[in-house]
């Protein structure tokens, strides 16, 4: 049988320090029956084969090994360095040189996330917007240990009515809100924990298919390496200026897109609608940490403490939503944001802006279909020209 080349070495590395008589007498291989030595065990199984040292009397085994090292250092002195590891004279047993330390493997993550579609029959990948799109039918799963927060088969925004969302307890996503939407039936209640092992639903098919995704602000972070990061600080403390010093604004773009909708919305700024910017109280800005990036033609350019991008404009058509902004409440902060309807003409007017990069465009559009998607009643104050826009791409 041939050796791995680890222990074929140490055996020609005994072989030429104690020559063919030498290995004669204090060499023999380990019976079978026998466990391995203590030594051969410390470098693994490939050790284990090594030849042991034969257990004799010290006066009987160390005159001859140490002759035959003597006569074959006098014809073979470049290998000197070779007996030092492996053999020592007197009565112990053959010693084999130690291997180093296998680094330890990586620590596996706490949590593994599996497919939740994984027993969907005629599972069919279609578009990819607010989330992924699927069509097919059968039982979801949750991806990991969650908690569901959201569970209805009656969502007036969605086709299909399926709403369910459930927060993730565990592994490197912990925190973050999963939602299935559309075509699907839950199976679980407000309030339940659920494992990756857990039916949430089941999925029919309905024409819809199904829309499912991760809270995406903080996943944007997530993918792209960065420390995970929130607006919301910023925020909150844009809010507490601007409320100090009496200034008149709304919350517009993603920002009010997700306080006007249970669907999410990823967006890298904060924007935000004055009437005039000489209103915008800098001094005030810059004590709280903030600090101006650029001016340009109605709109002006901030960044925060955190390095989250704030966004300035006084375009004249906003003049009417800031003075109708809503409030809202968060962290005990009232924060003014546009109304839903307003948010829609202000989307279909950036959508209709041949100014604006054609991605944007898009996104303007699918923002304002979303809107009427969450509120249908909202199509009766659009204007003929608005609905036009709606139904075409530009």
């Amino acid at each position: 049988m041939r050796r791995p080349a680890q222990v074929a070495g140490i055996t020609a590395a005994i072989l030429v320090v104690g020559g063919t008589a030498a290995s004669a007498v204090i060499f023999r291989p380990t019976p079978a029956s026998h466990a391995p030595s203590a030594q051969a065990d410390s470098v693994g199984r490939e050790a284990a084969a090594v030849p042991t040292a034969a257990v004799a009397p010290q006066q009987e085994q160390q005159p001859l090994a140490a002759t035959a090292a003597r006569s074959h250092r006098k014809a073979h002195p470049q290998a000197e360095h070779l007996a030092a590891p492996i053999i020592k004279t007197g009565p112990a047993v053959a010693q084999v040189a130690k291997k180093p330390a296998k680094p330890k493997p990586k620590p596996r993550p706490s949590a593994i996330y599996l497919n939740p579609l994984r027993s969907v029959s005629n599972l069919l990948l279609e578009r990819v917007d607010m989330g992924c799109d699927f069509g097919g039918s059968g039982p979801l799963y949750a991806i990991g240990d969650a908690v569901i927060t959201n569970a209805t088969s009656s969502s007036g925004g969605w086709p299909g009515g399926g709403w369910i969302t459930y927060r993730l307890t565990d592994g490197p996503a912990a925190g973050l809100q999963v939602y299935v939407a559309e075509d699907v039936t839950p199976t679980v209640q407000v309030g339940q924990d659920v494992t990756p092992r857990t039916v949430i639903a089941n999925m029919f098919n309905g024409g819809s298919g199904i829309e499912t995704g991760f809270q995406l602000d903080r996943r944007w972070h997530v993918m792209r390496s960065e420390p995970e990061s929130s607006k919301k600080p910023t925020l909150l403390l844009l809010g507490r200026v601007l409320a100090e010093a009496r200034v008149a604004y709304a919350i517009i773009g993603g920002i009010a897109l997700q306080a006007h909708q249970e669907e999410p919305r990823t967006t890298l700024d904060i924007d935000l609608a004055v009437l005039d910017r000489a209103e915008i109280p800098c001094e005030q800005l810059e004590t709280a940490g903030f600090r101006p990036t650029g001016r340009f033609p109605h709109s002006e350019n901030w960044v925060g403490p955190d390095g989250t991008p704030v966004r300035f404009t006084d375009a004249p058509a906003l003049s009417g939503p800031v003075a109708r902004a809503e409030q809202i409440e968060i962290a005990g902060l009232a924060l003014r944001v546009i109304r839903r309807a307003d948010l829609l003409h202000e989307e279909l007017r950036a959508a209709s802006d041949p100014a604006r990069r054609r991605s944007k465009r898009l996104q303007d559009l699918a923002d304002a279909h979303a809107l009427l998607e969450s509120d249908p009643a909202l199509a009766a104050e659009l204007s003929s020209a608005e609905q036009a826009t709606l139904g075409r791409f530009p």
